[in-house]
């Protein structure tokens, strides 16, 4: 009975030794497998650190108030206006105000970051350390390590600008609709650029991307209420790569621009129109058919009824106000 309880007990311990502690050929090789792979995962670990620290230490750094703006002088507003903007994204996450010079610094002693418009005279200093770009409207965002630069490179001026707005986005945190929502800045003392960065956008497929306010019943006094509101629609739109505003306000009595459109302008975007304001007229479409019953065929009348006229080619009056006159649609007036 005892030998039998002997036995037992000598399978059960047999069973729940560990195979690594013994000495069957086996087991020995499972042992050193298993050191190899620790051996392995360990050296992989140290390696990918040691990569990380190295990375760390190659990464651009722009201290708080220790780096410049760079943007030649010679820049349309539209861009300027970005780099301020730029300047303002750059204040709210890390505090301070940072200067915007016009020449790029001769050492690498002062970080910058170097605006660069392609449809502008580059200077030469710039154009060998210069990736390639595409076509209208792309744009790349790419570390020089050596130098201490970060190039916000465009191949136009509003290629440039979405450059300038995808670094806040995506190198400071800056969403394109901050201005819209409860956005608060993550403060940073140093923002760190990883020494191979390098962002590139092709021209986009779609070569219009348009924002139609559309009737303006709310946004009109929103506007009022504030002088930073009457841009922060546009800037906002060029966050969002959008190029084109269709307004329907484009010409003022006398022929001038409008306030809108010059605005628009004045933001580098493109201005689309409609209805009849993009055939250089500002009058009264209903007191225009009013007063010329003669020119009211039934299918004018009708259009007038339904307020969506169909076409309405336009020439100079000969009166003394020297207002826009109607010319009805070809059909009812009889005329080629």
């Amino acid at each position: 009975m005892k030998a039998a309880e002997s036995k037992t007990l000598e399978h059960k311990t047999a069973a729940t030794r560990s195979p690594f502690l013994s000495t069957e050929p086996g087991a020995v090789l499972k042992r050193r497998l298993k050191q190899l792979c620790c051996a392995l995962v360990l050296a992989l670990v140290e390696a990918v650190c040691n990569s990380a620290a190295a990375a760390a230490s190659d990464a651009i750094k722009l201290r708080k108030g220790a780096f410049v703006i760079v943007c030649g002088s010679d820049e349309p507003e539209s861009v300027r206006i970005a780099v301020e903007a730029l300047q303002r994204d750059i204040k709210a996450v890390t505090g301070a105000a940072i200067e915007i010079r016009h020449s790029v610094p001769e050492s690498a002693s002062t970080p910058a970051l170097v605006v660069v418009d392609r449809a502008r005279d580059v200077p030469a200093t710039l154009r060998s350390r210069l990736r390639p770009l595409g076509g209208y409207e792309s744009h790349r965002i790419y570390a020089d390590a050596p130098m201490k630069r970060v190039y916000l490179d465009g191949y136009d001026a509003r290629g440039t600008i979405y450059a300038i707005y995808s670094f806040s986005e995506h190198l400071l945190g800056v969403p394109p609709l901050h201005f819209w929502c409860s956005w608060q800045a993550v403060h940073q003392d140093t923002i760190r650029i990883p020494a191979e960065y390098d962002r590139f956008a092709h021209s986009p497929q779609v070569r219009f991307r348009a924002l139609l306010p559309g009737d303006t019943d709310f946004f009109a006094p929103w506007r009022a209420r504030s002088p930073a509101h009457d841009g922060m629609w546009l800037e906002t739109a060029l966050r969002l790569k959008l190029n084109t505003v269709e307004a329907y306000s484009t010409i003022e009595p006398g022929n001038g621009m409008s306030s809108d459109a010059r605005l628009i302008s004045r933001y580098g975007l493109v201005l689309a129109s409609h209805h009849t304001s993009g055939l250089n007229t500002s009058f009264d479409l209903e007191r225009v058919l009013d007063e010329s019953p003669e020119n009211a065929g039934a299918e004018t009348a009708a259009c007038r009824r339904s307020r969506h006229p169909r076409l309405f080619p336009l020439q100079r009056g000969d009166g003394a106000s020297q207002r826009h006159r109607e010319l009805v649609d070809a059909r009812v007036s009889g005329r080629p």
